[in-house]
């Protein structure tokens, strides 16, 4: 009597790279490597990228069964929990897998700062304009610089490292000028940094007024 053996060897996935715990640059190149062993003919590998301990999978790419190695560009996204999933078939089916122990991927993404225009290009000595701009990062543009400048080469601090709030109240400077810039660099956690420069403003001398009661 006849009968048939039917593969139920699953493949043997081992991932060789990463192996260790690391850490790993937005946007950087993961080299990943891995071998595979098999009772039978090997089919199709999949490669899997995590950013929460697996719990959910990003498709990276679908490779054929001799491929043992992958250069993978690490998207935006910071994380503490990134994991790395081979996943192989065999022509009968059977599916065996591995994963990387989690690493972790550190920020990289340059924030974005912009000044806000004033509606008023003559800002007076011995009064305040209230400054104002817009700020995104993908973790947060936590500190920033504000300076200006007659030239835009020689800078004068007006604050630095003041804590993110998008305003600022500027008390203007005894300092008259026709060409005065104001500067602003925002920092993120990890000192990743944007300027934005506005021009074309005035710092006027305002003299009092002296009204007569006759």
């Amino acid at each position: 009597q006849r009968f048939e053996v039917i593969d139920a060897t699953f493949p043997v996935v081992t991932l060789v790279n990463p192996s260790t715990n690391i850490q790993v640059l937005e946007y950087d190149t993961l080299n990943i490597e891995w071998t595979i062993t098999d009772n039978h003919l090997l089919d199709s590998t999949w490669i899997y990228y995590s950013v929460d301990s697996l719990v959910n999978l990003i498709a990276v790419d679908t490779l054929k069964f001799d491929s043992l190695s992958y250069k993978f560009k690490i998207p935006e996204g910071v994380t503490k929990k990134a994991q790395i999933k081979i996943v192989a078939t065999d022509s009968t089916g059977n599916v065996g897998s591995a994963q990387s122990v989690a690493f972790e991927v550190v920020d990289n993404t340059k924030p974005t700062i912009a000044w806000t225009e004033l509606s008023d290009k003559i800002l007076k000595i011995g009064t305040s304009v209230d400054l104002g701009w817009t700020s995104t990062d993908n973790v947060g543009v936590e500190k920033v610089d504000l300076a200006y400048s007659k030239d835009q080469s020689n800078w004068v601090e007006v604050a630095k490292q003041i804590t993110n709030q998008n305003s600022y109240n500027w008390q203007i400077a005894n300092d008259p000028s026709t060409t005065l810039s104001l500067r602003i660099i925002g920092f993120d956690a990890v000192g990743l940094s944007d300027t934005s420069i506005m021009s074309g403003y005035t710092i006027k001398v305002s003299y009092p007024r002296i009204t007569s009661t006759d």
